[in-house]
């Protein structure tokens, strides 16, 4: 469907933009996507009847209103499951989160993750509540050397791509489970039954990965326009160019593009714009997918990976909770590998390295046959909540919008944003520029 004006223009059709439009019911707006598919990064690829999500997705809906909106649209096809996470440290597993789950670790380690949280505590008798000066110090003063030292640092290094006393401490809210000393001491004596923290119980389709989440908007939207990419924007003339094209005219955008990406196709670029989006930084991440001809590789569900000399930080094995995204009597898993403009990884030389991990994790066992790999690229994977995103990423925002073109989502407005979000923030899209009946 082409059209050469519109009153609303949503940029994206990722999560937040097709919960928009959902929202916006039959009002008139005009969606474009540059991919051929819908899903932004909760995309799922498929490949010789294997599946794999961007990212290793599931869904943890705390809000009545959206557990009941994607229990709907995806009907029968969900799964509701209690999570499976693990980490591998010290050649052994524990539960996550490692603060709480010491039980299995070696006994030194133990102590020393022990005695580091009980200094932290008498740190903080002694001294009082002190705001922590960024993440590393958070980390010392919270956990204690043990436990920095045997997770919390070298996993975070591996995640974030960044030194962590540039990182500050708005991004973190919940996702940092704190247990308190009676818990961490309850569980380096006995192994916890199940999974501690907000995320303990997931959602997830039965068939079709994270996209079919995605897609379950499909048939309640306006059939979004497919390889369209956005090449242009000319904020004078209230213009989109698209795919080096066309030019369509906007009331108003609701851009849900990454903000560097949304500051690149300005035609004419303010200084004080670049300046501010040079500002910006981000880590990405590849996906390593693997096929095995095996039925199962672990009954886990994640696995987080501290371990420096191991390439990957997180492995998802999607056939343990979701056995339709491979054929039968074979799995899919995945490994995510952080890279940043500061610390690259060679993309030559990544599945190879996977590989090799998980052989020496045991994960990958001699007889099992590789049926291939296969490799995405997600750049712009977290926005890195260093002193300058928050002013950075504001000045462009409030820019944008004195143009109405106004920044919505994870990646718009430069933010943490899980799925639940994602879908709450379309919501109030529909509410806020909810335009007149067309």
């Amino acid at each position: 469907m082409n059209r050469d004006h519109a009153n609303l223009c949503i940029l994206g059709a990722g999560l937040t933009g097709l919960s928009a439009a959902y929202h916006l019911g039959d009002r008139d707006y005009f969606m474009l996507e540059k991919a051929v598919r819908v899903g932004g990064n909760c995309r799922t690829e498929e490949k010789s009847g294997f599946h794999f999500d961007a990212a290793g997705h599931i869904f943890y809906p705390k809000t009545d209103y959206v557990k009941e909106l994607v229990t709907r649209l995806l009907g029968e096809n969900r799964i509701e499951a209690d999570r499976q996470a693990w980490i591998y440290s010290h050649r052994t597993y524990t539960r996550y989160p490692f603060q709480a789950n010491l039980y299995g670790l070696p006994a030194d380690v133990i102590k020393e993750c022990l005695l580091g949280l009980h200094d932290a505590h008498v740190r903080e008798a002694r001294e009082g509540s002190v705001e922590p000066a960024h993440f590393l110090d958070f980390i010392y003063r919270t956990f204690g050397d043990g436990i920095a030292k045997h997770f919390m640092i070298p996993f975070n290094n591996k995640h974030w791509r960044v030194p962590l006393d540039q990182l500050n401490l708005e991004w973190m809210g919940k996702f940092v489970p704190r247990p308190t000393f009676a818990q961490v001491l309850d569980g380096s004596l006995k192994p916890a039954e199940k999974c501690i923290g907000q995320n303990a119980t997931f959602m997830y389709p039965k068939r079709g990965g994270i996209q079919a989440v995605c897609d379950s908007f499909l048939p309640h939207i306006r059939p979004p326009e497919l390889n369209a990419e956005i090449t242009g924007i000319d904020l004078k003339k209230r213009t989109l160019e698209i795919n080096h094209g066309r030019t369509i005219g906007y009331e108003k955008v609701v851009s849900t593009l990454p903000l560097p990406v949304l500051v690149r196709c300005l035609k004419d670029l303010p200084t004080d714009i670049a300046e501010a989006a040079a500002k910006l930084r981000w880590n990405s991440l590849y996906i390593v997918n693997i096929a095995v001809d095996t039925p199962s590789l672990t009954e886990r569900h994640r696995v987080y990976v501290p371990d420096a000399d191991l390439v990957f930080h997180k492995l998802a094995f999607y056939s343990a909770y979701a056995p339709l995204m491979a054929p039968p009597n074979q799995c899919a898993a995945s490994a995510e590998v952080g890279y940043s403009v500061e610390s690259p990884q060679d993309r030559g030389t990544i599945e190879e390295r996977v590989i090799t991990g998980l052989r020496r994790m045991d994960i990958l066992k001699p007889e099992h046959r590789i049926l291939f790999t296969h490799v995405m690229d997600m750049p712009f994977a977290y926005a890195v909540y260093d002193e300058h995103r928050a002013p950075a990423s504001g000045y462009l925002r409030e820019f944008f919008a004195r143009h109405d073109v106004h920044c919505r989502g994870r990646y718009a407005e430069w933010e943490y944003q899980n799925m639940e979000k994602n879908i709450l923030t379309g919501q109030r899209v529909a509410e806020e520029f909810r335009p007149s009946a067309g």
